[in-house]
């Protein structure tokens, strides 16, 4: 069991995607503290370099959609970024097992599934270096700052060039990651009681 990604979940490619597709993803709602515009302008740093890649988003919409869809026409990427909103299950896990990596620039955590999931499916990660993020995913991700656009660049282009070594040692169990999530949640709810 892969979380709310079950093994027995059949993979289905999303209908405006093509299967031979060369792309990178970030499965995040759009929430400011996700960092879709640093990473955006990482993405645009290499896009001339690689020029078959793509960057596809998923998630939900929400306040902050129109300002990353904005952004994202400033750089002259309409044809780079991939944007396709909510997506099932199905096509999630396709977009985890066809992806070259997963790249997660969140500016909170570790209490985001998508690093485990990927990881669970085989799809390489590369996350923002946070201590909760290096104890759940060990030397199974590469790790950057956030903030730095230029890290994010060169995670980028680790993942896609497999320049990192997974650790030897095998991926903890999802079980081992739900019990530090809810340790991670126990914390957060301790900090979110602070507001009114």
């Amino acid at each position: 069991d892969l979380g709310v990604i079950s093994e027995n979940l059949v993979p289905r490619k999303p209908h405006m995607i093509d299967s031979d597709l060369i792309f990178i993803h970030y499965s995040a709602q759009c929430w400011a503290h996700k960092n879709h515009y640093n990473l955006i302008c990482a993405f645009r740093l290499i896009a001339d370099k690689y020029p078959s890649l793509k960057l596809i988003l998923t998630g939900s919409d929400n306040v902050n959609t129109a300002y990353i869809i904005n952004t994202i026409k400033e750089n002259n990427l309409e044809d780079r970024i991939i944007n396709l909103g909510f997506v099932p299950l199905e096509e999630l896990k396709w977009l985890y097992k066809h992806s070259r990596g997963l790249i997660m620039p969140t500016l909170l955590g570790p209490t985001n599934m998508p690093p485990l999931e990927a990881l669970a499916l085989g799809c390489p990660v590369a996350v923002s270096n946070m201590p909760g993020h290096r104890e759940q995913l060990g030397n199974n991700a590469i790790y950057f700052n956030p903030l730095d656009i230029e890290e994010i660049k060169n995670a980028i282009e680790n993942i896609i060039n497999h320049k990192f070594e997974r650790s030897i040692s095998p991926f903890p169990s999802i079980q081992t990651n739900m019990v530090l999530l809810n340790k991670y949640f126990g914390e957060l709810k301790t900090i979110r009681q602070t507001w009114a």
